[in-house]
């Protein structure tokens, strides 16, 4: 017997009254139940799209703020180690690494200066392609 074939195909085939009864009521039970499932996998899907995007969000923001510490680092290296006095946060973190580090260490920031930061402006460089 086929149980996916139409409510009146399937009831008629039992001779009983409680049979056919019975068989409406599980065809019926079982179609509530593909809708249930189909309605969840919709939700899941609906889940797992904002999750990705929220994901992906934070990874932009991510690499929007390190670019933007690059920039700020780039500043203080282009004068040559010399540490000015700077607005915000940022700039006095990048004064105060500079400062720990002294005119000694400069060699190694530059050096990590050109290797992080240009995977940083190629990062930004890939957002910006994707976004176009």
């Amino acid at each position: 017997m086929d149980r996916d074939a139409p409510q009146n195909t399937l009831a008629s085939a039992y001779t009983k009254v409680q049979s056919r009864a019975t068989a409406r009521r599980l065809h019926h039970t079982r179609q509530r139940l593909a809708a249930y499932r189909h309605d969840l996998l919709v939700s899941l899907r609906l889940i797992n799209r904002i999750e990705r995007d929220s994901i992906q969000a934070e990874y932009e923001t991510w690499v929007g703020e390190e670019n933007a510490k690059c920039k700020k680092l780039a500043v203080v290296l282009s004068d040559g180690g010399v540490v000015k006095e700077s607005k915000g946060a940022a700039g006095g973190a990048s004064a105060e690494l500079l400062k720990r580090i002294g005119n000694g260490g400069l060699g190694d920031v530059k050096s990590w200066y050109g290797e992080y930061c240009a995977a940083c402006r190629a990062e930004q460089g890939l957002l910006e392609m994707s976004l176009m």
